[in-house]
């Protein structure tokens, strides 16, 4: 019988497998499932080894991914018009 997959397990992976799995994931950031995936084994990671320092430093990586994929998913636009409605007139090169 062939060896089962172990991301498909319901038992929790072990910690440096769990690390090694966080950085092959965050190579990948930009795809949503990939960092949906890196979110939750963060948080599973951090349950499992709240003091440990890698643990903490790849949980605090994926949350900073994801506030930069929030940020950068904000229009443009909006920014602008922003910008336009807070500035004076003069700051604008148009004449107060």
């Amino acid at each position: 019988m062939a060896a089962a997959d172990p991301s498909l397990s319901s038992a929790p992976m072990p910690l440096p497998d769990s690390l090694a799995r966080l950085d092959a994931l965050h190579l990948r950031r930009d795809e949503p499932a990939a960092l949906e995936e890196a979110h939750q084994l963060a948080a599973a990671a951090l349950k499992a080894a709240p003091s440990d320092y890698g643990t903490l430093w790849r949980a605090a990586r994926v949350r900073f991914t994801e506030s930069d994929q929030r940020a950068r998913s904000a229009p443009s636009a909006r920014a602008w018009e922003r910008k336009r409605t807070t500035c004076p007139a003069s700051h604008r090169g148009q004449p107060g």
